[in-house]
């Protein structure tokens, strides 16, 4: 059962749930449900959870991970400030931050490959069969990086999406706290509601004034059935649910990314 609040809290600052999502996405055979759950398990390790259910080198490699993300960031953050394109970072004209992004992105994605390839990858490891899956190949690899730096741009655009034409772009998306991941969470039926696994979905964040939320989507049709993707979505809508929801609602609707990942 899914259980869907009106936006619903930060994640538990718990790796308990992401990693018995890895497990069970892994006897699924869902790689992006494993990389989900690699990037949800990274941000916590690099905030507030304890790695005590970690080996040294996964709670290092993870960290790493989280911290690309944030340097990744701050580049970003200082071309736009450096440009002229920094007078269009407000919701009302996107194309400065689009344009950060188009340019960082084949620097990200070999940077990120290089990353991957050269983390250490104990016996040990809670997820050391995720690991293995994305690197079996150059192939994987490159396309599971492109789905991390797409998280990396996710959470640059929603930084200027959810200001107020009044803020001031000077602050860093890599410092907001009002960005953070949603998740898809499975929770044990009948008597015992406890939260089983989570995975992340993609980033949320308030507006600068609280009046609005935006969120985005990673989307993989290749791996999920994409009609029940938009029933979803659209059921959330009508039922004023989910972190779809907008109050008022922003004006470019939900970002969705589409991806392919293979296995070859």
């Amino acid at each position: 059962m899914l259980l869907r609040s009106r936006w619903g809290p930060p994640p538990p600052a718990d790796l308990t749930p992401p990693l018995l999502g890895a497990s069970y996405y892994h006897e699924a055979g869902d790689v992006l449900g494993r990389l989900e759950s690699i990037a949800l398990t990274a941000y916590l390790v690099d905030t507030v959870a304890s790695t005590a259910l970690l080996a040294p080198e996964e709670a290092y490699a993870l960290d790493c991970l989280e911290a690309f993300q944030r340097v990744e960031l701050e580049a970003m953050h200082a071309a736009l400030l450096s440009s002229e394109l920094v007078f269009a970072a407000s919701p009302g004209d996107m194309a400065g931050v689009e344009a950060c992004s188009r340019a960082a992105e084949y620097g990200q994605r070999r940077r990120l490959m290089e990353l991957f390839a050269s983390l250490p990858a104990a016996g040990s490891w809670t997820l050391q069969r995720e690991w293995e899956a994305i690197r079996q190949s150059r192939s994987t690899v490159f396309q599971a990086a492109a789905i991390f730096v797409s998280w990396v741009h996710q959470r640059f655009y929603l930084h200027y999406l959810t200001r107020t034409p009044q803020a001031s772009v000077v602050s860093s998306p890599a410092q907001n706290d009002a960005i953070w991941p949603y998740t898809l969470r499975l929770f044990a039926p009948g008597s015992q509601q406890g939260l089983q696994r989570a995975r992340l979905a993609g980033w949320r964040a308030e507006s600068a004034g609280r009046q609005a939320t935006g969120a985005t989507l990673l989307c993989v049709p290749s791996l999920r059935n994409p009609h029940v993707m938009v029933e979803a979505l659209k059921a959330a809508r009508q039922a004023a649910s989910g972190p779809f929801l907008r109050s008022p609602p922003l004006p470019r609707g939900v970002c969705v990314t589409e991806l392919l990942f293979e296995n070859v």
